[in-house]
């Protein structure tokens, strides 16, 4: 599973990191999960990057701690979201 930070999912955790940081240049926030998932594709490993699926459900940011880590509701979607991979697969 590729795992999304906080700040790529919540538009305003995103602005206040580029405030933060004072960066200048538009910022590729999903560089790290095209990389990723480019190699996971080239060496035929199977993965879930479900950055679109929490970017979709994303109100308030309401799937993560304050420290980064996701909350009960955070894990609860992740589990249903692997849940969901596995049948469409056939691997359960």
């Amino acid at each position: 599973v590729i795992f999304p930070t906080k700040w790529q999912i919540d538009d305003n955790e995103l602005k206040e990191l580029i405030e933060e940081y004072k960066f200048e240049e538009k910022i590729n926030i999903t560089k790290r999960q095209t990389i990723l998932s480019d190699y996971l594709k080239k060496e035929n490993i199977r993965y879930l990057d479900i950055f679109d699926d929490l970017k979709k459900a994303n109100k308030n940011n309401d799937f993560y701690y304050e420290e980064g880590h996701f909350n009960k509701r955070g894990h609860e979607l992740v589990a249903d979201l692997i849940y969901e991979k596995l049948i469409k697969e056939k691997l359960i």
